[in-house]
């Protein structure tokens, strides 16, 4: 019989595929790409390891501890609040109370190599954001000697350290250790997103070159945040008020499949009106080439009726270089042109997009064809060279009323805003709008992946994947963490229009009857935000999720000195699990410590006046009362379980321990068993 450790496992004991595992001791020398062994040792050890080689690196006071605090296990677990939750029988998706560090080290086993997607938007680090306060040992006083602004006799050495130095390295290894411990959860062809401003931008691109690789670095996507309206001129006169964002774009591993087609926009929201394209029509000309588009069939008579209406109208070309194009015969021209076209309308509109039945009949000269997509949409192509001096430039002229182009790297069509009133009581958005985490999500995620945001703030990237599930019926599940952030102390420190959204907050709060933190809010955004999506659309998704709050571990601390103990309260000691703690309690840290997911479905029977866990039917069947029936392992066999858990103390002795676990062993020969 198996006793349970309870505990996730400690990090620093990986020592295969190096670079795989840990891509930041690759560091870069005059002989090329070599294996830092003093970073390499830091990996594998609990202590701080000194080293004062030089090599190219990103380095800070610090560093190396925040590298054993993400490697360190942590005695914490998770708590299930039932109240909190919507539909926890039920629901996949999953909000969690806590810090993030625990969190992730809590997800080690549970979510190795499962999630999909993970979108954060950390702390900006503008001084007073800070509340991940890491158990780092070092004093002010040490990290000043440390990072070389005073000398061992205390004099300064540097000047405006306070804001160069200790801002930087204190926000650096708290998003170190965090983003160290995210890469383990991420599938091979997963992605994360990282929204950041100026004042970190660099520091993290070096910090995630280290964790991830350079070689994974995938996009620095630019987006507009609001408009530089109300900037009160002092503030114009040091610099250039600010109009941008950036969102870092990082992946696992070489297999990546972005989805571009998901996130094509209409070029008139990329800053191009599309009447501009089709320059010179009128409403007239717009309302019948609209009615041409929405015709299930074209014959050749549409197809000139089109040409007529637009033959004057500014077109939008596709230029494709083809250096045989003169070498041609009309039959290859021809092919080449069908080939590109469909190529054209397929990476411009839809990934989707097929040619028509019969593509010659839909030749109605040598100069124009149509080709429509598996959803009935028509695109209209125009190839225009002349026969004397052919010209291989292909123009796609109308595509379902909008012109669609990808945004790439520059998404101007979006802006990110910052709490408002609107934002903090209706939930419709947050610092980070919906539009753009739905954007970030249809470009990596696909049918069942796991979406994990452990900064989630008002709660918006769960909002999200609601929002796209109602949308494409896909089965997207999320993830969210957010410690329990104070807003009474957040207020404190508030400074302009955020010390009255904060205020708002914490009244719409008080109305509630809940606590003044924001993972109280994102809750409640959850709900709110799944009621209007369920009444808009009516769609058939999973709109619950289950709550969950990090706490310390279920079980006593099983060391005690001789001295600690005494004839009175030594029957306190015979059982190992705290007593304020309930078998669902106890079945959560069970699922944990054994790799199984906080998603899986939990039923809950009676058998001969016992509390029986069935997760995900047979996988896990648990049972933790005082004083077990052992009649009942008839009823558990049936359904031959993988693993059986019961708790110790629900033995009188070891004989019924020992005839439990033979009993199973008949009945049901594969099934492990294991005590707590």
């Amino acid at each position: 019989m198996e006793k349970l450790k309870m505990q996730n496992n400690n990090l620093s004991n990986n020592i295969e595929k190096i670079k795989e595992l840990f891509p930041n001791v690759v560091v870069t020398t005059s002989e090329g790409e070599q294996v830092d062994f003093e970073a390499l040792k830091q990996e594998f050890s609990d202590v701080i390891l000194s080293d004062n080689k030089e090599k190219f690196q990103l380095t800070w006071p610090g560093k190396k501890e925040s590298i054993v605090i993400a490697n360190t296990p942590t005695n914490k677990t998770l708590r299930p609040l039932y109240d909190k939750s919507v539909d926890f029988e039920n629901t996949s998706n999953i909000y969690i109370e806590g810090d993030n560090i625990d969190v992730l080290k809590i997800l080690q086993e549970s979510y190795l190599n499962k999630i999909k997607c993970i979108y954060i938007d950390p702390p900006y680090n503008r001084g007073s954001d800070l509340i991940y306060k890491d158990n780092y040992h070092g004093s002010a006083s040490d990290e000043l000697i440390n990072s070389g602004q005073k000398d061992e006799d205390g004099n300064r050495l540097v000047t405006n350290t306070d804001t160069n130095g200790k801002f930087h390295s204190d926000w650096l290894s708290i998003m170190y250790s965090r983003l160290k411990l995210a890469r383990n959860l991420l599938t091979k062809d997963g992605v994360i997103f990282i929204s950041i401003d100026d004042n970190e931008l660099y520091n993290l691109k070096k910090l995630c070159d280290e964790i991830f690789g350079e070689n994974s670095f995938v996009n620095c996507i630019v987006v507009k945040s609001s408009e530089p309206t109300g900037v009160k001129m002092a503030h114009a006169e040091k610099k250039l008020p600010k109009l941008k964002e950036y969102i870092l774009m990082y992946k696992k591993s070489e297999n990546l499949n972005l989805k571009y087609n998901d996130i094509l926009i209409p070029i008139e929201t990329w800053g191009v009106n599309y009447k501009n394209v089709l320059l010179g029509a009128d409403k007239q000309q717009l309302e019948q080439i609209r009615e041409l588009m929405n015709q299930d069939t074209v014959d050749d008579n549409d197809v000139k009726k089109f040409d007529e209406l637009v033959k004057d109208l500014r077109m939008v070309s596709f230029d494709e270089a083809e250096p045989n194009w003169k070498s041609m015969t009309e039959e290859e021209r021809l092919s080449w042109k069908y080939d590109n076209a469909y190529r054209i309308v397929r990476e411009v509109a839809s990934s989707s997009a097929k040619p028509l039945a019969d593509a010659k009949s839909d030749v109605c000269d040598d100069n124009f064809f149509g080709i429509r997509t598996s959803q009935g949409k028509l695109y209209f192509i125009k190839n225009h060279y002349n026969r004397q001096t052919p010209d291989p430039n292909i123009k796609l002229l109308f595509a379902c009323d909008y012109l669609m182009v990808n945004p790439c790297d520059l998404w101007v069509d979006i802006k990110t805003t910052r709490l408002d009133q609107e934002g903090m009581v209706s939930y419709n958005n947050g610092k980070k709008p919906l539009k753009l985490i739905n954007r970030v999500l249809s470009l990596v995620t696909n049918e069942n992946d796991i979406i994990l945001d452990f900064f989630s703030g008002s709660g918006t990237t769960g909002h999200s994947v609601l929002d796209l599930n109602s949308k494409d019926l896909k089965n997207r599940k999320f993830i969210l963490v957010q410690i329990n952030e104070n807003l009474d102390e957040s207020l404190n420190v508030a400074v302009g229009d955020n010390k009255k959204t904060i205020k708002e907050a914490i009244d719409f709060l008080d109305s509630i009857g809940e606590e003044h933190i924001l993972s109280r809010l994102g809750i409640e955004r959850l709900k709110r935000s799944a009621k209007k999506i369920k009444e808009d659309t009516n769609a058939n998704i999973d709109y619950g999720f289950r709550v969950f709050k990090v706490d310390s571990s279920n079980m006593k601390d099983v060391y005690y000195k001789p001295s600690d103990m005494s004839q009175m309260n030594l029957l306190d000691y015979l059982s190992n699990i705290k007593e304020d703690r309930t078998p669902e309690d106890l079945l959560t840290q069970v699922m944990l410590d054994l790799g199984l997911t906080l998603d899986l479905k939990i039923d809950k029977k009676n058998i001969l006046n016992n509390k029986v866990f069935y997760v995900e039917n047979n996988s896990l069947v648990a049972c933790f009362d005082e004083q077990i029936d052992i009649n009942i392992i008839d009823e558990i066999c049936k359904s031959e379980p993988l693993k059986v858990v019961f708790k110790d103390v629900s033995f009188k002795t070891d004989k019924d321990k020992i005839n439990l676990e033979e009993k199973i062993k008949k009945l049901s020969p594969d099934t492990e068993v294991s005590i707590i």
